[in-house]
């Protein structure tokens, strides 16, 4: 299927948002694939009413814990947490970028770009809002190089539960793709395609 159809699919997921049925989405595919292209195009659609949102990981030796997430929160005014307090800082800090994202005054489109290279907290906060996105207007979009993940930092065993829900399926290149967030947990490589994978938690 061509872009178009893959623009459609994702202006398909921002309607369920839209409705106060929060999606996830995933663009998963070797470098060069079109997933940047693909999430550009989808976000310089005029669209009133809806705020896009970007967080990017860093090819880094040593990834920066939760930056991407923090660069989100810097574009929707949320404060970080305060490192003295640990996690129970960080639990807060997740609690509020959900209570943002669930204003009914805002649709909101958060982008989280390479996240083959994103650092375990990161993939925590993923998790965090997956499993109660559904009960926002949110839709969150993380694009990762599936053929890399397997030389990623990010250890096995994470979990990942879903909460009940109707999983919709489109054959497209990038197309949706089964157990995106688990594959990105383990560091299993997947074939070497461009994916959509997007769901109700």
């Amino acid at each position: 299927m061509n872009a178009s159809h893959n623009s459609d699919e994702l202006a398909r997921q921002l309607r369920e948002a839209e409705a106060g049925r929060g999606k996830v989405a995933f663009v998963a595919g070797e470098a060069g694939a079109g997933k940047s292209a693909l999430i550009e195009a989808f976000a310089s659609q005029p669209r009133r009413g809806v705020r896009i949102v970007w967080g990017a990981c860093d090819a880094l030796e040593t990834p920066r814990a939760l930056g991407p997430i923090h660069e989100i929160a810097a574009a929707l005014g949320v404060a970080g947490p305060d490192a003295e307090l640990g996690e129970h800082s960080r639990a807060e800090f997740f609690a509020r970028l959900v209570e943002e994202v669930a204003q009914p005054n805002h649709v909101t489109v958060a982008v989280l770009e390479d996240l083959h290279w994103a650092d375990e907290a990161t993939l925590d906060f993923v998790h965090f809002l997956g499993r109660r996105i559904q009960r926002t207007r949110c839709l969150l979009i993380g694009t990762y190089r599936d053929d890399e993940v397997s030389t990623t930092r990010i250890r096995s065993g994470a979990s990942w539960e879903r909460s009940p829900g109707t999983t919709r399926r489109a054959s497209a290149c990038p197309r949706f793709l089964e157990a995106a967030v688990t594959q990105l947990a383990e560091g299993c490589p997947s074939r070497r395609r461009a994916h959509l994978r997007g769901e109700r938690w």
